[in-house]
């Protein structure tokens, strides 16, 4: 029995390597190991995986006594979505502008880094890029620094303030947040 077990421990050991480093590639299948479960994952090639029509359709077989009203109708495909219009440049900074004063600063910085794709020498881009990054480090510092001193840990909170420090000098919550821990 343990000879069994041990057997479909490196077959399932095997399997997980497999989906790990060897799924989707092309190529063959590993061998079924001694003991190990019949069951073997295969990989769809990526030309039929990518392909909406050549995914096979589940049709659910009737149970007795069941009649056509009891089996749900298969949804209709989705329209396809309509491309939105390309933003100009302008429209795209002002969406960043009030991105940033929302607090919402990945996406502020998604936009900056938008306009500088098409434009890398838009000084109003690098800079709102520049602070956007700057205010989402110091947002990351404030969250980090505030649960370290929840758990009971100054030295980390007082790590995290001071990085966030470095990235912005004067703002006021991290220069409130370092006082405090200080004076601990």
């Amino acid at each position: 029995m343990a000879l069994a077990g041990t057997a479909g421990v490196i077959g399932l050991l095997a399997l997980a390597a497999w989906l790990r480093f060897g799924a989707g590639t092309e190529g063959p299948l590993p061998a079924p190991t001694a003991g190990a479960p019949s069951v073997v994952p295969t990989a769809t090639p990526p030309a039929a995986a990518a392909s909406p029509s050549a995914m096979p359709v589940a049709t659910p077989s009737p149970r007795r006594g069941a009649s056509a009203v009891d089996v749900p109708p298969t949804p209709a495909p989705a329209a396809p979505a309509t491309p939105t219009p390309a933003l100009s440049p302008e429209a795209r900074l002002q969406r960043a502008e009030e991105l940033m004063e929302k607090g919402r600063y990945a996406q502020a910085l998604a936009e900056a880094r938008a306009v500088l794709a098409a434009d890398p020498t838009n000084a109003q881009a690098i800079a709102l890029a520049q602070d956007a990054e700057a205010a989402a480090v110091v947002e990351e510092c404030l969250r980090n620094a505030r649960a370290a001193l929840d758990a009971g840990d100054r030295d980390k909170a007082l790590a995290e303030t001071r990085r966030g420090l470095e990235v912005s000098k004067s703002d006021a919550r991290l220069l409130a947040l370092f006082g405090e821990l200080v004076a601990r």
